[in-house]
């Protein structure tokens, strides 16, 4: 039901050709079925994603764009080059001032510090835990700017 839901919306937003119409059902897409059989259209979609942020100009496009490539990435064990184009993202989050999507990024940036067995990750997880959305810094940003509303480096 999913698929043909999906399917359905896509059809739609191509006949309306409206970018913004279009980037909202491939996040749709990309959220409704994620699951590991869907790895390759993942990563197409973040490539669609991409050209349409860069024709429309539009932040949280780009963010989602680059957020799902990078962990399309990390889903491939490329874990420095996604932890690398996380970081990058840093820009992109200031321009949308969405404190969401500064927590999606420092949460990833945080699971791969994990995974690779990095030192002093338990202040940033204890900080995930206490302090809510944003409040984990991944190490490149000013972990105190969320509480003004922002992810501005330090």
């Amino acid at each position: 039901r999913r698929v043909a839901l999906i399917a359905e919306a896509n059809e739609l937003a191509a006949l309306h050709d409206d970018p913004t119409l279009t980037a909202m059902v491939l996040n749709a897409e990309v959220l409704c079925l994620w699951e590991p059989s869907t790895f390759e259209r993942r990563a197409e979609i973040s490539r669609d994603l991409g050209r349409l942020a860069r024709a429309t100009g539009d932040p949280e496009m780009e963010f989602l764009a680059r957020f799902f490539s990078a962990y399309c990435l990390v889903e491939r064990g490329e874990l420095e080059q996604a932890r690398a184009q996380l970081v990058a993202l840093t820009p992109v989050v200031e321009a949308t001032r969405n404190r969401y999507f500064a927590f999606l990024a420092d949460r990833l940036v945080l699971s791969i510090d994990i995974a690779r067995n990095e030192p002093d990750v338990s202040p940033r997880i204890d900080a995930l835990l206490h302090a809510g959305i944003g409040a984990v810094g991944t190490g490149e940003r000013d972990p105190g700017a969320t509480e003004h509303g922002d992810a501005s480096h330090a």
